[in-house]
């Protein structure tokens, strides 16, 4: 099974590390491999952008939280890509203005982080529970990121 984790390069005691965005998520996966199991590991810098699977999940779950509190699916997507996704900043003349967040842009495995932020949210805050893609349906993590 593949899995997509993001992260940056940064120095820690003067080696370079990865610093990931979901360590968490990190932790989990690797709890499903037994000790001694051998993996392998690929960098890449590339920054293939969600398959529409991942989009069709997130539409989803926006309508799961309608059933469950009434907001809207637009609503619930302009205030998760607010709550979890940074503006940019646009520089003309000399003055400053922030950009609203996409959730087009992402890459597959950043989109899969928001995803899962909203699913955890969803569960912690909004007391609803969102299937994982494997309940919803997609037969693994790998159909889930190419499709």
């Amino acid at each position: 099974m593949k899995h997509c984790f993001l992260g940056t390069v940064a120095e820690k005691e003067g080696a370079k590390v990865l610093l990931l965005n979901a360590p968490l998520l990190y932790r989990h996966e690797m709890n499903k491999y037994p000790i001694g199991k051998k993996l392998s590991m690929y960098l890449d810098d590339k920054k293939p952008t969600r398959s529409t699977a991942q989009n069709r999940l997130l539409w989803k779950y926006y309508g799961i939280i309608n059933e469950t509190n009434g907001t809207s699916p637009n609503d619930l997507h302009e205030f998760f890509i607010y709550k979890f996704l940074q503006p940019t900043e646009i520089i003309v003349a000399g003055e400053i203005a922030l950009s609203r967040p996409s959730s087009k842009i992402l890459s597959k495995g950043e989109f899969s982080e928001f995803v899962e932020n909203i699913r955890e949210f969803s569960q912690r805050k909004l007391d609803c529970y969102l299937p994982t893609p494997l309940e919803a349906g997609y037969d693994s993590q790998e159909t889930y990121l190419k499709t």
